[in-house]
């Protein structure tokens, strides 16, 4: 495992997101439909949404049931926030990079160096939106919580990363364009997807790494393909 300069570490940002709802007082109870990215049996889905919705579920006395759609079940990644817009969800968590120029001011906790544990990165971008620096950008819907993935290090099938000129031609996934830039920058070639889809991309040789977070990797089982993993210091 190799360690690169400090300016390649960035955290992803995630949102849930709903819109406002009032059931009829006649009916005896109303289902919430919740669309997300992760797979269905991963512990962000059981131990997140599936407990969330139980106690949502427990809280209510059953007037409200909460069916969970995993893994782009219900809406792809970019069409997540705007499925919670249109109806098609009543919930959508899903990352704001993959809706590209939507949440330009909440992505600023993507730059190199913000943050480096999820936990501080979570409050500080709960905190941002509280004190109403970028509440616009959500104007259409209302966010149940906003929260930071852990630093996204660089992960490759075969090549080995040790300096930033090894960079050079690969073509990486990148989860959103702060990150694509970054690489352009470095030589490499950006490539824009969801998690999701990375492991088959990955597989097929569509791509020859990925920037992502340690509990991304197992999460999406990308640790069964990449060979090398390149770690960057915190700030």
């Amino acid at each position: 495992m190799k360690r690169l300069p400090t300016h390649l570490a960035k955290a992803t940002l995630f949102g849930v997101f709903a819109v406002s709802f009032v059931a009829p007082a006649v009916e005896a109870s109303t289902t919430l439909r919740v669309a997300h990215v992760w797979p269905g049996g991963s512990m962000i889905d059981r131990e997140l949404f599936q407990t969330w919705a139980e106690s949502v579920e427990e809280a209510s006395d059953g007037q409200l049931t909460v069916e969970v759609f995993p893994s782009q079940t219900l809406a792809k990644s970019a069409q997540t926030y705007e499925s919670a817009v249109s109806g098609i969800a009543d919930i959508g968590a899903s990352a704001q990079g993959y809706t590209a120029g939507r949440f330009p001011l909440t992505q600023v906790v993507e730059l190199p160096g913000c943050q480096q544990v999820p936990a501080k990165g979570a409050c500080i971008l709960q905190s941002l939106y509280d004190q109403g620096h970028f509440e616009q950008e959500y104007a259409d819907t209302r966010p149940l919580f906003l929260f930071t993935t852990g630093p996204g290090y660089l992960h490759t099938k075969n090549q080995l990363i040790e300096t930033p000129a090894d960079l050079e031609g690969l073509r990486l996934r990148r989860p959103t364009p702060v990150v694509g830039d970054m690489f352009e920058r470095l030589g490499a070639q950006a490539v824009g997807m969801p998690a999701p889809d990375v492991f088959t991309s990955m597989q097929r040789g569509v791509v020859d790494g990925l920037s992502f977070n340690w509990e991304g990797m197992k999460t999406f089982r990308l640790n069964e393909l990449a060979q090398h993993h390149t770690e960057v210091p915190p700030v």
